[in-house]
């Protein structure tokens, strides 16, 4: 493959992963403000309100590398 045509699938998977950290970012921000909400809202006890926040926040560091990982494996074999 040339190097002009490798230039843009550079460029491709680059603003994909940019815009996949800035999704990630705006949607670990909406979890964390919409934690007054949620206690309004279903009356649970804060503590229960942070521990669902804490679920989500160790659900995505283990998903984020596992992603990582399915990727470059799928990717590895071509």
């Amino acid at each position: 493959m040339s190097a002009s045509r490798r230039a843009p699938a550079t460029s491709l998977v680059a603003f994909a992963s940019g815009i996949a950290c800035l999704v990630y970012t705006i949607d670990s921000s909406i979890a964390n403000v919409s934690r007054r909400t949620s206690r309004a809202i279903c009356r649970p006890a804060s503590d229960r309100i942070g521990w669902v926040l804490t679920a989500y926040v160790i659900s995505s560091a283990i998903m984020l590398p596992l992603a990582g990982f399915l990727a470059h494996a799928s990717d590895s074999g071509r």
